[in-house]
């Protein structure tokens, strides 16, 4: 990735790492150690993976990664870590920037539907109850 990110210090290190078997494992330690899940991500949501609901929403994304197939990773494998790479990010940007994807759901419209009360209104609803 040649973006700068000012909010993730690491690099993306795609073309540094090889890619050395093609089994889930080792797909998944390879993006791990790239860095790009946590990179992307926190391109994409403009916060720090300190910010709330960041890291949780990365977990979310690993684990839809560890969920995918060895069949879907044998595909992507045949055709380079460029192309696991591209299918990753796919991912990442689905997943954030879809109203519909499971982060989505999950953490933003859980936290637009709650409502946080004021220490005034728990007081009223004390004295009435």
């Amino acid at each position: 990735m040649k973006h700068r990110n000012r909010f993730y210090n690491e690099r993306v290190r795609t073309a540094e790492l090889k890619l050395v078997s093609g089994d889930r494992d080792s797909i998944i330690k390879w993006i791990y150690d790239t860095h790009l899940v946590e990179w992307y991500t926190t391109f994409l949501l403009k916060y720090p993976i300190d910010a709330p609901f960041v890291t949780d929403k990365i977990q979310e994304i690993y684990l839809i990664l560890c969920e995918k197939s060895q069949e879907t990773w044998d595909k992507l494998y045949a055709q380079g870590q460029y192309a696991i790479s591209a299918y990753v990010t796919g991912i990442i940007h689905q997943q954030i920037i879809s109203v519909n994807s499971n982060c989505y759901k999950k953490y933003n419209k859980v936290n637009k539907t709650e409502i946080t009360q004021d220490e005034e209104f728990w007081k009223t609803y004390g004295e009435e109850h």
